[in-house]
């Protein structure tokens, strides 16, 4: 980051886009329902969780300075439901959609907004050759980056948004249900 305000003299946004998948050797059972849980885990959750939350660390007080900050974010349609093939990187992915959207509240009052880009798959070397052979479609990189450009795009007010981004589709908003009962305070 400093290397970006030295040059550039600010920092007006920040895209933190890596991921890793653990591509399990076996799919969970009823025997061994955590079949993830080894080296691969921390390495994961390190770059998938621990990433983002050091990114936004390591940027905040630049995008301070800048008044008028944005973060986009690379989530996954897998942190907005079940992904069996691959749960901790499921899991690693709603953590992320849980601190973007935990956090855009306090980072608007700095004025810095921060959104979500959830793609349903991209074509990447992540793509593990069974399910590339599976015959489904996925994004290109390009159009997930056209995605990262719109969030980064978005007003104040829209901060904390998730959207999705699939082949094909112009990306869409999430819309999630609030788990609040009208009659519990």
């Amino acid at each position: 980051m400093t290397t970006v305000v030295d040059r550039f003299g600010r920092l007006d946004c920040i895209a933190l886009n890596a991921g890793v998948m653990s591509r399990p050797r076996k799919a969970p059972t009823t025997d061994d329902p955590l079949p993830w849980i080894d080296r691969r885990y921390e390495l994961l959750r390190g770059v998938n969780v621990d990433g983002v939350v050091f990114g936004i660390m390591a940027a905040t007080p630049h995008l301070d300075a800048a008044a008028a900050g944005r973060i986009v974010v690379t989530a996954s349609v897998a942190g907005l439901k079940p992904l069996e093939i691959d749960p901790a990187y499921s899991m690693t992915k709603h953590a992320v959609v849980g601190l973007v959207r935990s956090i855009a509240g306090p980072l608007a009052e700095r004025g810095i907004s921060i959104g979500a880009v959830c793609p349903g798959g991209v074509d990447t070397p992540l793509v593990a050759p069974d399910i590339r052979a599976a015959g489904r479609t996925f994004a290109s990189p390009d159009h997930i980056a056209q995605a990262l450009e719109m969030v980064l795009d978005q007003p104040l007010p829209e901060t904390g948004g998730v959207w999705i981004s699939r082949e094909g589709h112009a990306p869409w908003r999430h819309e999630f249900i609030s788990p609040d009962h009208p009659g519990i305070r």
